[in-house]
């Protein structure tokens, strides 16, 4: 409802704007609002994406993997965002973006654009001239975070799952953007869980999501996560 009847005020900033626009998709689609969450994504959020500035891509990208996962039929929309993200695959300005360039490459099933990816995130980290706080998380987490979408993307949901499972809950602690633009890797990492059906993996994935309730001292997992573990119950 606060967002709604303040959209006058915060439609005033062009980053502010895009990002609150998407907790509401990112709500309506926790609810299972689905087509509403499409809707505010066609009408404000690809708007936003298509200037090319990685903030608003993120935001496209993860609202759309959310949906994915939760069995939502994207119509293609993941597709669009490829050329804009491809403009950013040598920057590594944050590992967060990284991330989300490997993730929608994941969602079109793009297997050569992961790679690329992480062979430039190789020569990113060779680089001896390049120092700092990102290079130094992305040497710890970035080729196994890249390496497990890439299997996610050729469909092996097992060794993503083993390599995501590694790298997301350290990640989790060190990596940039907020609880909320975070939780997409915790997603990720489930639905990989779900779609491999290995008991090991469920049971891992379970613990995961539920060590992230606890320490958000949450007394219940957001509706999203409760119908993976929904899932994962039902796979046991």
């Amino acid at each position: 409802a606060v967002v709604s009847t303040q959209s006058t005020g915060w439609t005033r900033g062009v980053n502010f704007a895009h990002h609150i626009y998407w907790h509401k998709a990112i709500s309506f689609a926790q609810l299972g609002q689905h087509e509403a969450a499409l809707t505010l994504y066609d009408g404000e959020i690809l708007n936003r994406a298509r200037g090319g500035d990685p903030f608003p891509l993120s935001d496209a990208s993860s609202l759309l993997m959310r949906l994915r996962v939760d069995g939502v039929d994207t119509g293609g929309r993941e597709q669009e965002l490829v050329p804009l993200w491809s403009k950013a695959n040598n920057s590594f300005t944050s590992l967060f973006y990284d991330g989300h360039i490997a993730l929608n490459s994941a969602l079109t099933g793009d297997v050569g654009e992961i790679q690329e990816l992480g062979l430039n995130m190789q020569s990113f980290l060779d680089d001896q001239s390049r120092s700092g706080w990102n290079k130094e998380v992305t040497g710890r987490y970035g080729l196994q975070l890249v390496a497990g979408l890439e299997d996610m993307a050729r469909g092996d949901y097992g060794k993503a799952t083993d390599a995501l499972g590694k790298v997301v809950p350290p990640l989790l602690s060190e990596l940039q953007g907020s609880k909320s633009q975070k939780s997409v890797f915790s997603i990720i990492l489930a639905h990989c869980a779900v779609m491999s059906g290995d008991s090991v993996h469920l049971n891992a994935a379970m613990e995961h999501l539920e060590a992230i309730r606890i320490k958000n001292k949450a007394e219940r997992l957001l509706p999203l996560q409760q119908r993976l573990v929904n899932k994962i119950n039902r796979n046991h």
